[in-house]
């Protein structure tokens, strides 16, 4: 088995270089251009995807999404223990 992780779009915390953690942040105005980015180097290297699996973050599941469709697959798997680190009051600092 070969896991490939890959890092949601550019939100527009993200942009302000602001922390984000268990938070959510709409898209940044340039998100497409992430998501076309990785779906071109995936397909450079001819990558097989047989499953996609997310945090239940929108961020994630988004993304997610966005590659599972790309390649056919109709079903992600979101799961809140894929979260990255929870930085409570530090959100948005």
């Amino acid at each position: 088995m070969r896991v490939i992780v890959v890092r949601h779009y550019k939100t527009l915390i993200n942009k302000l270089g602001q922390i984000m953690g268990w938070g959510d942040s709409p898209r940044s105005e340039d998100w497409q251009i992430d998501l076309a980015f990785v779906d071109g180097v995936m397909s450079e290297h001819l990558l097989q995807i047989n499953a996609v699996y997310t945090s239940d973050l929108e961020r994630a599941r988004q993304t997610g999404m966005y590659h599972a469709k790309k390649r056919g697959i109709n079903l992600i798997h979101d799961r809140a223990e894929l979260k990255e680190v929870n930085y409570g009051t530090l959100y948005k600092k």
